[in-house]
C-alpha cells in the first residue's frame, strides 16, 4: 500500500481486498498496468500512515485501538470499504462521548467533526451533539482554546441548548427546533385548560412561555431579531386566537 512519497506499507491481499467488501482494493488490483496486475495500491490523498495502521490493525482482528487518529481512521475506512471497521470504530465514538472523563481536547474534536462533516452518520452526529449539550463546560473551555474549532454562532447555540437540557431533560439538534416544539406544547397545554383550572396551573403555564420568550430573545441574538420578532408576533396571535 503506498503513499505519496514512496512510503509503502505491506498487507495481505486477500485480507485488504475480502470478499463482499474492500472494493477500493479489489477494483485496484485488478487494473493492469502495462499488462500486468498491480501489486501495489495508491492510498487515497489525505490518509497517514498511522491512520492506515490503526484501521488495518481491526481489519486484521486486532482488539487495540489507538485513539490518537480515529477520526481520519473512520473516515478513510469508509472510501477503503471497509465496514467491519467503521463499526468498530463508531462504537468506540459513541463510547468516549458517553464517557465523562473523556478529556476536553478529545470530546471537543469529535464534535468539531460531527459537526462539519457530512459523511457523519445520525446517530454518531445525535451521540455527540447529546455529549455537547451534557458535557458543554468542558467542551466551551477547549473550544475557547482553540479558535476555529467550533463557530461562536455554534457555541452560543450549544450553551442555549445545555441550559434546555438542564432544566427539563431534553437534548434538541437547533434552538429553532426547540421552539418550535416548546410553543406548539405550550399551546396545546392552554387549549387543554378548562374555565375551572386552577390559578396555580395557568400560572405555571404562563412561566413556562416566559421561559420560552426568554430563549427567543436569546435565538434573536445569535440569528437575528428579525425571525425571533416574527416568531413572537405569531406565538401572541396563536394565543390570542385560542
Amino acid at each position: 500500500l503506498r503513499f505519496a512519497g514512496g512510503v509503502e506499507v505491506r498487507a495481505h491481499r486477500f485480507v485488504v481486498a475480502g470478499v463482499s467488501d474492500g472494493h477500493f482494493f479489489s477494483a485496484a488490483m485488478r487494473w493492469p498496468r502495462n499488462g500486468v496486475c498491480q501489486a501495489s495500491v495508491v492510498m487515497p490523498d489525505g490518509l497517514s500512515r498511522e491512520a492506515l495502521l490503526a484501521a488495518m490493525k481491526l481489519r486484521y482482528g486486532s482488539r487495540d485501538l489507538d485513539v490518537e487518529r480515529i477520526l481520519e481512521a473512520r473516515h478513510y475506512s469508509g472510501i477503503l470499504d471497509w465496514p467491519d471497521v467503521v463499526r468498530r470504530l463508531e462504537q468506540c465514538l459513541e463510547s468516549m462521548l458517553a464517557d465523562v472523563s473523556t478529556d476536553a481536547d478529545s470530546l471537543l474534536a469529535v464534535v468539531s467533526h460531527a459537526e462539519d462533516s457530512a459523511g457523519v452518520p445520525p446517530h454518531l452526529r445525535a451521540a455527540a451533539l447529546a455529549a455537547a449539550v451534557r458535557q458543554w463546560s468542558k467542551v466551551a473551555e477547549a473550544a475557547s482554546a482553540a479558535e476555529g474549532a467550533l463557530p461562536t454562532q455554534r457555541q452560543a447555540e450549544l450553551g442555549a441548548l445545555s441550559r434546555i437540557r438542564n432544566r427539563e431533560g431534553h437534548v434538541c439538534g437547533s434552538l429553532e427546533e426547540y421552539l418550535h416544539a416548546a410553543a406548539d406544547d405550550l399551546l396545546e397545554w392552554e387549549r387543554s385548560l378548562g374555565p375551572s383550572a386552577p390559578a396555580a396551573v395557568r400560572s405555571k403555564v404562563e412561566r413556562a412561555w416566559v421561559h420560552w420568550r426568554e430563549l427567543l430573545f436569546e435565538y434573536g441574538h445569535i440569528f437575528g431579531t428579525a425571525t425571533a420578532e416574527e416568531w413572537r408576533a405569531r406565538g401572541a396571535e396563536r394565543r390570542e386566537r385560542m
